[in-house]
């Protein structure tokens, strides 16, 4: 019988997930997995035919699954909980503190799992028993609880064809994630108005792959679907075809704590449009990228700066590609889901 539990407060198929799945189907650990039911996250696990035993729960109704829990944790049905973003941390602390003798490890994902707010419980401690696993330096330091950095795997393939550029058609850029304020998304106005300057609308056009943030500002929203040159999705569940039909990938955020659309990108072969700050550009200057990464600042300083990076790819698509594959096979070799899963296998299981 499975003593230790995972928890997957999310069912979309968004970079947390994966990683999430990449561990799973990995590790050297058996898990009871609990996931939101009829979910994405809940298709590919049954897919993949895991060892796991899948359980699934109703997210509106999450304080009863923490009720449940506390009683199979009271009669000592598990001594292990691993939860994989901070989204229930006020149950976990709850939980901690009630059991003293069992281990809780949060893994911190995103900006939204260091908010004071998630964290209030906790006031200036956290138990002893819980162990928190963070995924950059960036988030690690703007986080005041004790915690170990462990970065991102990442599975890389290897494709026979090559991303090409024809110069007589537009320029397909891609921008992956919800369409949120914490993605950066503001700032694609401000280059929409550059690219208008520089008479490029017809040269470049933006496609967006997820969901529209209910925080999103009203006029940005606007802005982004009155635009010929801006295609909206949606959520796409199908994630690896997003890539087939663009020349390249742009990430707005500069306070992404790592960014695994980078990643995706590179796995394709796809140049990369970014800003040297949280995350990415943490990862950005770990492999020595900088070609078409630009300076975090003033919003339309960034869009004149970004307007540059495009008008460099349309003139030379094949140097950018050429730069990405040489950075994939340093990737290659440093990001493994091996090296991931035994480093998290052990706090899990309490080995470390």
């Amino acid at each position: 019988m499975n003593d230790t539990l995972v928890i997957s407060p999310s069912g979309k198929l968004y970079g947390s997930e994966r990683v999430l799945l990449d561990y799973v189907t990995n590790t050297s650990l058996k898990f009871d997995i609990i996931i939101p039911s009829g979910s994405d996250l809940e298709e590919v696990l049954l897919d993949t035919s895991t060892r796991h035993k899948i359980i699934t729960y109703n997210p509106a109704r999450t304080a009863f699954l923490y009720l449940k829990l506390f009683y199979s944790f009271f009669i000592g049905r598990y001594k292990k909980l691993y939860l994989n973003e901070a989204g229930h941390i006020k149950y976990i602390l709850l939980l901690a503190k009630i059991f003293p003798k069992c281990l809780f490890t949060v893994h911190i994902r995103i900006l939204e799992d260091i908010s004071p707010e998630r964290w209030k419980l906790a006031k200036k401690n956290i138990p002893e028993n819980i162990k928190l696993i963070t995924i950059s330096e960036y988030i690690s330091k703007r986080f005041p609880f004790r915690n170990q950095i462990i970065c991102d795997p990442f599975t890389f393939n290897i494709y026979n064809s090559r991303p090409t550029y024809d110069k007589k058609q537009p320029l397909n850029i891609g921008i992956i994630g919800r369409v949120a304020h914490s993605k950066g998304i503001h700032l694609l106005p401000y280059l929409l108005e550059q690219v208008d300057k520089e008479y490029m609308s017809g040269k470049i056009i933006f496609h967006l792959f997820g969901d529209i943030s209910e925080d999103l500002d009203h006029q940005v929203k606007a802005s982004l679907s009155n635009r010929k040159n801006v295609i909206l999705y949606g959520y796409v569940k199908d994630h690896s075809s997003i890539y087939d039909n663009l020349n390249a990938v742009m990430h707005l955020s500069g306070t992404e704590p790592l960014g695994r659309i980078f990643f995706e990108s590179v796995n394709r072969g796809l140049p990369f449009i970014g800003i040297k700050a949280g995350g990415i550009g943490e990862t950005a200057a770990i492999y020595n990228y900088n070609e078409l990464m630009v300076d975090y600042a003033d919003a339309n300083i960034m869009a004149v700066a970004l307007i540059n990076k495009l008008t460099l790819l349309i003139k030379d698509h094949s140097k950018y590609v050429n730069s990405i594959d040489e950075m994939k096979k340093k990737m290659m070799e440093s990001m493994t889901v091996s090296i991931y899963c035994s480093r998290v296998d052990r706090i899990v299981s309490g080995g470390e």
